[in-house]
């Protein structure tokens, strides 16, 4: 019996925790409000301004709307100031100076891809 118990206790894996370097990196794995900050245009009429303090503007060529914006994790959120646009909710993701905004909200399944204009 004491040999049995001896081999139980060999093949039960050690309880291990991960190394704090490893979460700070997990963490920075998202992006965050500096990652956003800066110009990006969707075409050659609209783009997108944000800031690092959370906000932002719809840049057309007439008109500009102002918005805040909130970031967590890869979930972007933008409330327009103006109650006649439409409050989105995006997944997000930005690589090699291209940012993918996939739209999040119920019956509106569009993907933009933003082009880094100027910081």
């Amino acid at each position: 019996m004491a040999e049995t118990e001896a081999l139980i206790e060999e093949t039960v894996p050690a309880e291990t925790t991960a190394p704090a370097e490893t979460l700070a990196e997990k963490k920075k794995e998202y992006l965050t409000m500096e990652d956003m900050e800066g110009l990006w245009s969707i075409d050659d009429i609209t783009s997108y301004r944000f800031t690092k303090s959370g906000s932002g503007a719809l840049v057309l060529p007439e008109h500009s709307y102002s918005f805040d914006y909130e970031l967590e994790e890869d979930t972007l959120k933008v409330d327009f100031e103006k109650s006649n646009l439409r409050d989105s909710t995006f997944k997000v993701s930005i690589v090699d100076g291209v940012m993918n905004l996939q739209c999040l909200d119920e019956y509106f399944e569009n993907e933009y891809e933003l082009h880094k204009a100027e910081d």
